[in-house]
């Protein structure tokens, strides 16, 4: 039996398309509504799932990052691996609309700012609403003869999952290095990963905590691995103004055969912070 795999609905969104490229017909695939109904999916009934990390145009997915500040994120929830996806948004509408009728547009927020320079140029005027997902727009517009004027930011994909829709414009994204990146998470960290590669890991994702002016340069000179992006949300619980860091490490080396393996160096990294008073929790390693 296949494993069962949450990414974020309906059919025809960028994730289930990430997560179909990456995994074909390895899992049953899990529709939900909104990202962290993605990461609460995560069971033993549903040991795998696809979620949006960050996008090349528009940042780092907000939700995402703050879903990880939870307490069951480094204990029943891991991330496991990484999908990349190259994302070409397209504005669909009802059959017959035209884009001097439009007066909405909806879509993600993520997908609403990465066409920030189309709509300005050409749908100044059209209100944009916000929706959980791409794909839940072009549901939305194809609903009714209600949406006759509205429009959706989505895959041009949709039309073939959505009755009644047709592709008003392609390509409207502001750049062309238009690219999302998802995590692929698990309920351990040492779970089966359909279709993985034999390769040895080499990135990490640790959750630091610190206190408000408490010095980030403490947390780089304590940990002693190659740090390759850092992110920060405020910190649940704490005090105004104090952070919440996660901060993603790769091994530089090209070959570890020789000295320590990177889960034993990471594992010595998380040491050397824990024994400087940092409260240090393993997210996952990939």
């Amino acid at each position: 039996m296949c494993p069962r795999l949450a990414f974020l609905g309906p059919v025809g969104t960028y994730s289930h398309q990430a997560a179909c490229n990456r995994f074909e017909d390895s899992v049953e695939y899990c529709e939900r509504g909104t990202i962290a109904d993605v990461f609460n999916a995560l069971s033993d009934e549903i040991p795998l799932a696809l979620i949006p990390q960050e996008n090349s145009l528009f940042g780092s997915v907000v939700e995402t990052y703050n879903l990880l500040r939870l307490p069951c994120a480094g204990r029943d929830k891991f991330v496991v691996g990484e999908v990349t996806h190259s994302i070409r948004h397209s504005l669909l509408v009802r059959k017959g609309a035209t884009l001097a009728s439009l007066k909405r547009v909806y879509s993600h927020e993520q997908a609403l700012g990465q066409c920030d320079a189309f709509l300005k140029t050409h749908l100044p005027d059209a209100v944009r609403v916000r929706l959980s997902s791409t794909a839940a727009a072009a549901a939305m517009i194809s609903k009714s003869d209600e949406h006759a004027n509205d429009a959706a930011i989505c895959s041009a994909h949709c039309i073939s999952t959505f009755d009644g829709l047709q592709v008003l414009r392609e390509g409207i994204q502001d750049r062309d290095t238009n690219v999302t990146r998802f995590f692929i998470m698990s309920t351990t960290q040492d779970s089966r990963v359909p279709l993985q590669t034999s390769s040895p890991p080499s990135h990490a994702l640790l959750r630091v905590s610190l206190r408000k002016q408490e010095p980030v340069n403490r947390i780089i000179i304590s940990l002693g691995l190659d740090i390759v992006r850092v992110d920060r949300r405020p910190l649940p619980g704490g005090n105004a103004f104090d952070s919440c860091f996660f901060l993603e490490l790769l091994d530089p080396r090209t070959n570890a055969s020789e000295g320590l393996s990177w889960a034993e160096a990471v594992d010595q990294g998380i040491d050397k912070l824990r024994k400087n008073g940092f409260d240090c929790i393993l997210l996952g390693i990939w």
